[in-house]
């Protein structure tokens, strides 16, 4: 659950390209699917019976969360990058 902490990190990092953005949001979405396709959403041991549907719906909504801090980066920096592209045509 630190991964929406080091992805807010990493968003803050201007030194990054797009493709460095994308590159972490395909690993983030892997990580999703993964969970979604292989993680059992429950475990069943002699004498219980453990749900994992909710853990598992928790990771997915976080991999999600930094999903969406990644792209809203990526959008900043192109937007950054547009306004200054508009300025050196202004002046």
């Amino acid at each position: 659950l630190v991964e929406v902490a080091r992805v807010k990190k990493l968003s803050e990092n201007v030194t990054l390209t797009r493709e460095d953005y994308m590159r972490e949001v395909e690993k983030l979405r892997a990580t999703e699917h993964a969970i979604r396709t292989h993680c059992a959403s429950e475990i069943r041991l002699q004498m219980v019976l453990i749900d994992c549907s909710e853990i598992n719906e928790t990771l997915c909504q976080k991999a999600d969360e930094a999903v969406r801090i990644l792209l809203e980066a990526v959008l900043r920096n192109l937007l950054s990058r547009n306004d200054l592209l508009v300025k050196s045509f202004e002046s």
